[in-house]
């Protein structure tokens, strides 16, 4: 069949097709037809669309060159912040790190309303760990408050058994409220999250201590080239025998003992720790003379940075990754 026949055929159904309304209805319809399932066959109208126009592969290439050079967002740096609590003429002390927390001692229930404000504010409701230095009021009168309003997984506490009521109502929460109860003695290890170490200097198992301050729980905090030191009212017996052991390092925080009293900070002692910056709990205007004068000489002489609860109320030390200290 020649060219001339084909055109010539094509031409007359043309003119039949233009001539005839109903030929052209139903011509339309099985297009529609042909349309419609081509569109199902494919998976919708967008991929028909695209495959007209040719860019179905340019559009699916953008899309993964999109999601492939999406920035993700860069990870919060870490810090520890260390909060010295103004409880009046006592001790309380909040070590916070990556969602975990560890308070280091109370006051007696008068001045708990700082401690419970302070942590609510915070958004905490869980310790890691609890630590009752020794058992003094000042120190552990507030525990019972503590472990009823907040989830306390581990109670540590050092082997001083005064038999007074302060002590034995402490011991009675603990065991019915915190997670686990353990005495710690030198050379004990735990940690604060993953990455926040502390070491129990003081006091040592079996050692029966000459008074109750003596009994203090003394902890070294480690994180990275970091170093801080808490005291608890640890007085110069114990310090002198820190550093015959050569258990004090070179600090850059030092949490001072006893509240600044003549019966701790030896000049031996400071020498060794050499405190960057040094914090004092204690009561504004208190019946004891703290801190006394004595203790701000030798604190002067080594040229370490004084903090005060009884002059700045709450003090709030931030460490960063790079182990440079912000106070507040």
């Amino acid at each position: 069949m020649n060219n001339n026949l084909i055109s010539a055929i094509i031409k007359r159904l043309r003119h039949k097709i233009n001539n005839n309304k109903a030929l052209k209805i139903i011509l339309s319809l099985v297009l529609i037809c042909l349309i419609v399932y081509e569109i199902h066959s494919m998976g919708g109208l967008e991929p028909f669309l695209s495959s007209l126009t040719g860019q179905q592969q340019t559009t699916t290439s953008s899309t993964l060159t999109t999601v492939a050079t999406e920035p993700t967002e860069a990870p919060k740096p870490k810090e520890l912040v260390i909060t010295m609590l103004d409880v009046d003429q006592g001790d309380s002390i909040l070590i916070s790190y990556d969602d975990h927390h560890m308070l280091i001692d109370t006051n007696v229930t008068e001045y708990y309303g700082n401690v419970k404000d302070t942590l609510t504010k915070m958004g905490i409701k869980k310790l890691d760990y609890l630590v009752a230095t020794h058992p003094h009021a000042d120190h552990i009168g507030s525990m019972h408050k503590v472990l009823t309003d907040f989830k306390v997984n581990k109670y540590y506490y050092t082997d001083c058994d005064t038999g007074k009521y302060t002590y034995e109502n402490a011991m009675d929460y603990a065991h019915e409220y915190a997670g686990k109860v353990e005495l710690i003695a030198r050379g004990d290890k735990f940690k604060l999250g993953k990455d926040i170490a502390f070491t129990v200097l003081s006091p040592v198992e079996g050692v029966e201590a000459n008074n109750v301050n003596n009994a203090s729980a003394v902890l070294l905090l480690e994180w990275g080239d970091f170093n801080a030191l808490f005291m608890g009212d640890a007085e110069s017996d114990i310090e002198l025998d820190l550093v015959k052991n050569n258990l004090i390092p070179d600090v850059d925080l030092l949490k001072l003992g006893h509240h600044g009293s003549y019966t701790s900070s030896h000049k031996d002692f400071l020498k060794a720790s050499k405190p960057e910056v040094t914090l004092i709990s204690l009561g504004k205007d208190n019946e004891y003379g703290y801190p006394h004068q004595v203790t701000l000489n030798k604190l002067e002489d080594i040229k370490t940075k004084i903090y005060r609860t009884d002059l700045e109320g709450n003090v709030t030390v931030t460490v960063g990754e790079d182990c440079k200290m912000n106070v507040k």
